[in-house]
């Protein structure tokens, strides 16, 4: 694949386009996360004020787990407040893990099955929806773990049943892919994706996920929040890889726009993509990502700065 040169030209697509593909990651309404966060979790009122601005912006897709601490519970909140401007909401939220399942259900008599579909109700429960747009697996490992065949059975029943519309996975890494694919097709894979990660574009399997009608969900827009930070602010474990970031922060210089501007546009402008799943503290973060995502008169091609250094562009590999 050639890599084209940095630059910035026109694009045919309106604003409103590719402010509705943005999706609600929201882990931090429930928890103090992300490597640059320096607020903390998100407080309750500045949590509803958020989801508030971002319904009236045309933002729907709200991507949540159990495992976010108070997510669930506040987005739950958020539609008891305004009721109608939540009927357009879509939730995704994930499974637990299969360990805490196994050991969940031992705990209680149950079977793994029972007490997934007992988890999910708890999920709509405290979301305040009697049904849900998406379930995800946390991963593929998940799937193959020794007595996991009842999950993938049981989000299967809840499909069918007309609980959940669609049922899906998250990947971490390309060669995730093709263990998937070798149980089925979902209808929806959660993939890591950004200026540095470009594995899935540049191997394929975009545009294979695609053919198969699959929804692609990216997260990682911003790599956690480091290719937002001043190069002088990155921890010492990036020392390694000040390199590349710097060659990013070079490039975004030569092109005149912010760390936000271009990482958040290359990711939108991606054809295949269908929601790109951001995460942000507060309304003031959220206009921001707003106010980026109607850069329409702007292409974004920045496919030299894609790196495979898994120390880099996998954040659980990091040590910080």
């Amino acid at each position: 694949m050639q890599n084209p040169t940095n630059h910035c030209s026109s694009i045919a697509c309106s604003s409103h386009d590719l402010v509705s593909k943005l999706g609600v990651g929201t882990v931090q309404f429930g928890l103090d996360y992300g490597v640059s966060n320096q607020v903390g979790q998100t407080s309750l009122s500045e949590t509803l004020a958020t989801i508030e601005l971002l319904w009236d912006a045309g933002i729907t897709l709200f991507d949540t787990a159990p495992a976010y601490g108070e997510a669930e519970v506040r987005l739950g909140e958020a539609k008891a407040l305004n009721p109608d401007k939540a009927t357009a909401m879509r939730v995704v939220t994930k499974c637990p893990s299969v360990s805490d399942l196994q050991r969940s259900a031992s705990a209680s008599g149950m079977s793994v099955a029972h007490y997934l579909a007992q988890s999910f109700e708890q999920s709509c429960h405290r979301l305040k929806q009697s049904r849900l747009y998406g379930l995800l697996v946390h991963s593929v490992q998940e799937i193959y773990k020794p007595g996991a065949a009842q999950l993938w059975e049981t989000l299967q029943g809840l499909k069918t049943a007309g609980l959940v519309e669609k049922i899906g996975v998250s990947v971490y890494d390309p060669a995730d892919v093709d263990q998937l694919l070798s149980l089925g097709v979902p209808d929806i894979v959660q993939l890591p994706f950004n200026v540095m990660d470009q594995r899935f574009l540049t191997n394929g399997y975009l545009t294979d996920l695609k053919s198969l009608n699959i929804e692609i969900h990216s997260r990682s827009v911003f790599l956690q929040g480091l290719l937002l930070m001043p190069l002088d602010c990155v921890p010492p474990y990036f020392n390694e890889y000040k390199h590349l970031l710097s060659k990013w922060r070079e490039a975004i210089q030569s092109d005149g726009i912010t760390a936000l501007d271009g990482a958040l546009m290359f990711t939108l402008q991606q054809p295949m993509i269908d929601y790109v799943i951001c995460g942000a503290c507060d309304r003031a973060q959220w206009q921001e990502l707003i106010r980026a995502s109607q850069l329409v008169d702007r292409r974004i091609t920045w496919h030299e700065n894609a790196d495979t250094e898994l120390g880099l562009i996998n954040p659980t590999q990091w040590v910080v």
